[in-house]
């Protein structure tokens, strides 16, 4: 079973985990707990954990503090931290650790549980990953590919050892000690209904694809399949080699793996690169390096080749503050302003690369559960299967990029408006007036007579169809959706009471502040301070 560490100073917290948490129907055995880092550094050595709970603050030696000893000795071990703060020095801390996730405390149990499983089956993977390096290992005969596959993977390990320079003469290849060398990683973001078979296979074929390229630009390289989804490459560059040249080449890999393997399409994997380095026992560094830029790339637009860059970024911290303008947006049916938050936040996130992916997919995630509470409030059927945030969480652990999640919260919005309206048989005419609505609040002339001539229908019968289907006058919901956009920018110091009533449609900024003290019980500037 995976073996589980709790440390937390809280006996409360501690027990609370104990009991909630279904260990044994998850294949997890809590093997421990502590109350301090000294006691849980003891503890872990002798209980060798594989996956630790962690809080951050707690008294003679904290949770980074902790983090950083425990992986000098076991650096497979999974970190998961606890922290009733979102410091951004926390979370960068848990970057340079690796961290699996950052929680905020209070924690969310179902939150968790869904982690600790996606956790402990990587543990298991890796096991099995493991096992199979092992047994591989004991099988390798004198044959060329099998020994590449050897020395590619025993590179990136600081295993630089007598008998790998001895497989290198074995393989007959020229890798000199003091070399300058690149790695890449070729990896599968999307494998469809591909077997694990098929996936086998069409590595191995990527394989040959990869030494053919090298012998055609006259480099020397060495390969292996990493793992089912991976393949790492080791190249050997010059100084005459530039990283313009390098590029070039791998964008033939990418091209040729697409032209002679017809059912790959480009978009189903990703080529990253670390830096050159000076020797084989710095190769691991490259690999480190590819690895990050595996990272980055969740935050590239749709760059399907990227080598690594040094960014001193700060973590993406989210405010919660966008989920009530986001939840606010919903309930009055303004879709737009739900979407264009969302766009919002995906650009802002995208500058923050250092953040842990996790992180992001969680903020997305409590994003959607408010669209799939919101849809249950109003008796919209959002989702066809069952167990529906189980399918939601799915979803999003399924993407590789960020606008794959922006993509797929946008058409979830899109989908819930389309339900309640199907839900509640709103007719197209109340429809159209608030699409006309949320499209010209910021002319001045807006009124139910412009709204009416181009729906080609009488004032009467438009206003009593809206208050019938809505419950509220189409008066009212022009002052709303107003409103609303006023407070977004009201946020900004650099914008007037008098530019931000011109903006939403109010030529007197008196008569502004009026509307919007009867709607919100205080004064634009009295908004403006509190926010």
């Amino acid at each position: 079973m995976v073996k589980v560490i709790i440390v937390d100073d809280e006996r409360n917290t501690r027990e609370g985990l104990k009991k909630c948490i279904p260990w044994k129907s998850m294949g997890i055995n809590l093997v421990g707990e502590a109350e301090d880092g000294i006691m849980a550094l003891d503890l872990s050595l002798r209980l060798q954990p594989d996956i630790i709970l962690c809080d951050i603050r707690m008294p003679k030696m904290n949770g980074i503090e902790f983090a950083t000893r425990l992986r000098e000795k076991l650096q497979d071990c999974k970190i998961i931290f606890l922290s009733g703060y979102s410091d951004k020095e926390y979370l960068i801390s848990a970057i340079h650790l690796k961290a699996v996730s950052f929680i905020e405390k209070p924690v969310n149990i179902k939150e968790l549980i869904s982690i600790l499983e996606t956790t402990a089956s990587t543990v298991i993977e890796e096991r099995q990953r493991k096992d199979v390096e092992i047994e591989r290992n004991y099988k390798i005969e004198k044959s060329v590919p099998i020994v590449a596959q050897y020395i590619s993977l025993n590179l990136i390990s600081n295993n630089n050892s007598v008998d790998i320079m001895e497989k290198l003469k074995l393989a007959e290849l020229n890798l000199p000690v003091n070399g300058q060398y690149i790695t890449l990683l070729l990896k599968f973001i999307k494998n469809g209904n591909m077997s694990s078979d098929q996936l086998q296979a069409y590595l191995d074929r990527i394989l040959k694809i990869i030494d053919s390229i090298y012998i055609e630009e006259s480099l020397t390289g060495i390969s292996g399949i990493k793992d089912a989804l991976c393949i790492v490459s080791h190249i050997l560059v010059n100084n005459s080699l530039d990283d313009i040249f390098i590029k070039t080449v791998f964008e033939k890999i990418s091209r040729n793996i697409c032209n002679e393997i017809q059912e790959i399409e480009r978009d189903t994997f990703i080529i990253v690169a670390g830096r050159r380095v000076k020797g084989l026992e710095n190769i691991p560094c490259s690999y480190r390096e590819a690895a990050a830029a595996l990272q980055q790339s969740f935050f590239s637009t749709d760059d399907t080749i990227v080598f690594f860059e040094e960014t001193n970024e700060e973590p993406y911290i989210f405010d919660t503050g966008l989920e009530k303008q986001f939840i606010g947006h919903l309930k009055i049916g303004n879709m737009g302003a739900a979407i264009d938050l969302i766009t919002r936040l995906s650009s802002d996130i995208s500058k923050h690369r250092n953040t842990i992916v996790g992180y992001v997919k969680n903020a997305f995630y409590n994003l959607l559960l408010l669209i799939y509470s919101y849809a249950e409030e109003r008796g919209a059927d959002i989702f066809e299967q069952k167990d529906k945030k189980n399918l939601l969480r799915q979803n999003i652990e399924g993407f590789y990029t960020l606008n794959e999640l922006r993509d797929f919260a946008v058409a979830m919005v899109e989908r819930l408006f389309q339900c309640i309206n199907e839900k509640n048989n709103t007719s197209k005419a109340v429809y159209e007036v608030m699409k006309y609505v949320q499209t010209h609040f910021s002319d001045n002339e807006l009124s139910i007579k412009n709204i009416s001539g181009y729906l080609h229908l009488t004032d009467t019968y438009l206003c009593m169809l809206f208050k019938n289907e809505t419950g509220k006058t189409i008066n009212d919901y022009i002052t709303e959706i107003r409103i609303e956009k006023s407070k977004e920018l009201l946020k900004s110091r650099e914008y007037t009471l008098y530019k931000i009533a011109s903006s939403i449609g109010y030529g007197n900024a008196k008569y502004y502040t009026t509307i919007f003290k009867k709607t919100t019980g205080m004064t634009p500037s009295e908004y403006r301070e509190r926010s």
